[in-house]
Formats: structure tokens, C-alpha cells, sequence
């Protein structure tokens, strides 16, 4: 899995770039959590997170004048009030309330990044008082399960097989058609994250015991498992498309670009958006919405919740309720049915 260590490195640049963006007294709190184990991927996240709020924190009045290189967590945290932290909502929404509700999840992520600093410097007693406890998180909104009924799923394998008319889309879609449907195939096979499909090398795959080895959350090596169909759109995509995709050059990735190198995440996701426009689905599909269909079909067929999360690689089992299982579950239904509890005892 050659590409994880370069993208590894990648996301160690990035995060050290944000580093030097930085007040200076938040590199122990990066540094901490470097020391904690945390993956590097979540330390970038972290030191995002950090220069949104730190951007906002430079609006304020009371800072008008500060170095922030210079100055310190207590100088900095201290002399920020509950009111500003209140105001950071605001401010991640673009000062729009209405747009609070719907990026509730993401303001969120970014409140909990700001706590937690907060509760670093509190209990190395670089601050005498932690003030961000005292903020709420905007309330999430419940959204109904978006995953593609079966008869979805026909239609972007049919736009997959189906030829463009155009001569020139045509010679486009002779060069990607079975690349395509494998990408596809894997996703609908095996719930997939797209980062993982991405990161999948050649060597990675054991046709014998029909397992994927992949690199998923928190730099955890797993493998994964894949039914007849991947492995026959694979081999058939390996056999033609892969060889003429890398036109010469050398690469140990299993998807190969256009231009004869890995594929990457953001290319995934435009094939299929293409796909799913053809079919009529419209072009917001994502390659988690794959996922998710593969996980609540997984979950219809064995009724096992916990099954589902272990191959979702979910590390809470709550994630795959919220997110996997219908409210209107029929299995639910029936259980609640089939309770006998309420029945007079017969003698």
C-alpha cells in the first residue's frame, strides 16, 4: 500500500503548514495530540479547525493590537467570553442563522476542535477557567437515510453499460467502461469508504480467500470482503482497461486516471455524479450514499446490526443505527409485533 505512506506525508506537510499559520502557544496542543497517537489525517482536521477559529478570533476588538505570535494561551483564552464563542456559531454560518440548522453537524466538529483545545490548556494549567464547556452545539436536524432503491442501482449499471451516442464520448467510455463498473461494483460489494477504494494496490487483493486488504480510519489495516461480481469486473477491467489507462507507465494502484496514474477521490465522485445523472437519478449522488445503500441492504439481508457496523468498520454502534437503519424498519416492526408481554396468560 505504497500510497499510504506518500499520502501520509502529504497530510504531515499539511498540517505542519497550518502549524505555521498558527498562534504560536497552540503547538503544544497540536503537538499533544500528535503524542496521544492520533492519526495524522485527524490532526490536520484538528489544525483546520483551529486556523477557522483563529481567524475569527483575530475579528475581535479585544485583539485589535495583539501579536498573537507572541502572546500566550492565557493572554489569548482568557480574554475571550462566552458571548464570542456564542458568536463563532454565527460566524460559521456566514452570519446567516438560517444556514446554522443546516451546517449543524460541521459547526459542530469545529466547536468540539475549540473545547477540546480549551480543556488541553485548563488541565496543563496554562488558563485558571474553561469557559467552552458552557457552549451549546446547534441542534442537528434529523434527515431521513438516502440510499438508492434497487431499481436505482439497475439504472447506473445500465448507464455504465449503456454506449454514448457521440463519437467522442464513445472513445472516452471504451477507454473507462470497465474501470467504472468495477469502482462501482466494489463500492455496491463491499461499502467501501472512497478514500480506501482509492488506496487499494494490486498486491492488495487475494483472489483465494476473496479479501481486500485496506487501510481505513485511524490508519487501521483491515481486510474486507468481495463477492463473485467484484471479482469479476475486476479481473476484466485488470485484463483491458487497466493496461491501456497506464499507456506505459508503472503504478502499483489498482485504479488508474486518464492520465495513466492513481485515480483520486474527487475523480470518483464525478464519475459518479456522471452516472447517476444519466440514469435520472440526478447529480447529487455520492460514493457515500454507495456506501450507505450497502449497509442498510447488508442489514435488511441479515437483520445483524452488529455484523453491519463490523463491516462498515464502525467503531459505535450507535453510527450504524442512526445512520443504517431505517426508523421505519420492518424487523422493528414485526419484533414489536411478536411481543407477547400484553397477552393475557392463558390457563
Amino acid at each position: 500500500m505504497s500510497m499510504n505512506t506518500d499520502n501520509n506525508n502529504k497530510t504531515i506537510e499539511k498540517y505542519r503548514k497550518n502549524m505555521s499559520l498558527l498562534p504560536y502557544f497552540t503547538h503544544d496542543f497540536v503537538l499533544s495530540l500528535i503524542s496521544d497517537g492520533k492519526a495524522s489525517r485527524t490532526v490536520h482536521e484538528y489544525t483546520k479547525d483551529l486556523l477557522n477559529f483563529f481567524e475569527y478570533v483575530r475579528t475581535l476588538e479585544q485583539f485589535e493590537n495583539t501579536d498573537m505570535d507572541k502572546a500566550s494561551a492565557k493572554d489569548v483564552l482568557e480574554a475571550i467570553s462566552v458571548v464570542d464563542l456564542e458568536r463563532y456559531k454565527l460566524y460559521l454560518a456566514d452570519y446567516n442563522p438560517d444556514r446554522i440548522k443546516s451546517s449543524a453537524a460541521s459547526i459542530s466538529r469545529k466547536l468540539s476542535t475549540v473545547r477540546t483545545m480549551y480543556r488541553y490548556f485548563f488541565n496543563t494549567e496554562a488558563i485558571s477557567s474553561d469557559i467552552s464547556s458552557k457552549v451549546s452545539n446547534p441542534k442537528l436536524q434529523e434527515k431521513e437515510i438516502s440510499v438508492l432503491h434497487l431499481n436505482e442501482v439497475d439504472a447506473i449499471y445500465e448507464a455504465i453499460d449503456t454506449p454514448p451516442s457521440s463519437r467522442k464520448q464513445l472513445l472516452s467510455w471504451e477507454k473507462t467502461h470497465l474501470r467504472d463498473k468495477a469502482i462501482i461494483t466494489l463500492f455496491f460489494g463491499t461499502g467501501l469508504r472512497v478514500s480506501e477504494l482509492v488506496s487499494i494496490d494490486l498486491k492488495d487483493i487475494n483472489y483465494m480467500t476473496a479479501e481486500i486488504k485496506v487501510q481505513r480510519k485511524g490508519d487501521i489495516i483491515c481486510t474486507v470482503n468481495f463477492n463473485e461480481d467484484v471479482e469479476e469486473t475486476i479481473k476484466d477491467y485488470i485484463e483491458n482497461d487497466r493496461p491501456a489507462l497506464l499507456k506505459g507507465e508503472k503504478s502499483d494502484a489498482l485504479f488508474i486516471s486518464t492520465a495513466h496514474q492513481r485515480i483520486t477521490t474527487r475523480a470518483v465522485e464525478q464519475l459518479i455524479k456522471k452516472y447517476a445523472l444519466i440514469a435520472g437519478i440526478g447529480a447529487n449522488v455520492t460514493p457515500h450514499e454507495l456506501r450507505r445503500t450497502y449497509g442498510n441492504t447488508l442489514y435488511k439481508e441479515t437483520g445483524d446490526i452488529y455484523l453491519t457496523a463490523a463491516a462498515l468498520n464502525h467503531k459505535n454502534i450507535q453510527t450504524t443505527i442512526s445512520h443504517y437503519v431505517p426508523k421505519n424498519d420492518e424487523k422493528l416492526k414485526e419484533a414489536s409485533r411478536r411481543t407477547t408481554l400484553t397477552r393475557k396468560i392463558q390457563k
